[in-house]
């Protein structure tokens, strides 16, 4: 992936809530910086025809062209914000049908390279327990996902930091997290975690050996980055939880932080028996998140 090429084609999903608007500030700013091309898809829902009244079911008044006008007007509102804000390079997509399905179904026909979409302001316990439409398009998006939470300072963020275990999904997560940086202007973390020991004393040469080795890939993979994407970057190698140790430097510093990793692409029992550090650090990072998914 070519730096200069990162992010080509925006697609903006939005449904006008406070978590919307902010994945609104993101998408403009990074269209501004980037010169992409902005898509803006809003997904509405056909009420159902039936409505429960005690046991039985009720016929209702059919209200779908009600809510798409309120759709639709949503949508160009939206449309009229990004315009007004310099940006004239914008595509608005108004479609009916399951958001998360929709969604996808447009980031694949324009080719985008990042989907930008608010996580609906739920808790960190929501989330966990409910899931969400930005968490379903994250778990099958073919591109990057960047999921805006947050107050109205979250965005620029001051620094981006980004996990990396040497896979190849990590691979391709930092070198997004440093295009990314580039465009922003901010310096990178690249944070390695490693188990923590059982016995750390028993065999003190193995746990050296071990630190050593990691250190030196992450300093290579560190001034690979540099070398090809003109950005500070600073190695991490650290003890413990991988989710954990990259939200604790995620809030570390209490300033504006994009949280970047990369996606093994577990299916829905594996990540609901076992979790993954992309699905723990969606769900509970109190700061933007950008997932990239396994290359395809």
């Amino acid at each position: 992936m070519a730096e200069a090429q990162f992010p080509r084609t925006l697609l903006l999903a939005t449904d006008g809530l406070q978590d919307s608007a902010l994945a609104l500030d993101a998408a403009l700013d990074l269209a501004s910086r980037a010169g992409a091309d902005l898509h803006v898809v809003h997904v509405w829902q056909a009420p159902p025809p039936f409505a429960p009244v005690g046991m039985v079911p009720v016929v209702v008044e059919d209200q779908s062209s009600e809510v798409e006008s309120a759709a639709r007007n949503l949508l160009e509102k939206e449309v009229e914000k990004v315009r007004s804000r310099g940006v004239t390079s914008v595509h608005p997509h108004l479609l009916s049908g399951r958001p998360a399905e929709e969604i996808l179904s447009v980031a694949r026909q324009i080719e985008a390279d990042l989907i930008i979409i608010g996580s609906r302001g739920k808790s960190g316990l929501e989330r966990l327990m409910m899931g969400s439409t930005s968490e379903e398009v994250v778990h099958h998006a073919h591109v990057p996902v960047l999921v805006l939470r947050g107050g109205a300072d979250v965005w620029p963020p001051h620094k981006v930091v980004v996990g990396d275990d040497f896979s190849e999904e990590a691979e391709r997560a930092a070198e997004i997290a440093a295009a990314i940086a580039k465009l922003l202007g901010c310096g990178l973390e690249l944070i390695t975690a490693y188990p923590t020991p059982v016995h750390p004393r028993r065999h003190p040469e193995v746990l050296s050996e071990l630190l050593q080795s990691l250190q030196e890939s992450s300093s290579q993979r560190s001034e690979n980055l540099r070398g090809k994407f003109q950005v500070e970057v600073k190695p991490v190698v650290e003890a413990g939880d991988p989710a954990e140790v990259l939200l604790r430097h995620s809030d570390r510093d209490g300033e504006p932080t994009l949280v970047v990793v990369g996606a093994r692409g577990l299916g829905a029992v594996q990540r609901m028996l076992l979790g993954s550090v992309s699905t723990k650090i969606l769900r509970t990072s109190r700061n933007p998140v950008l997932v990239c998914p396994r290359p395809r």
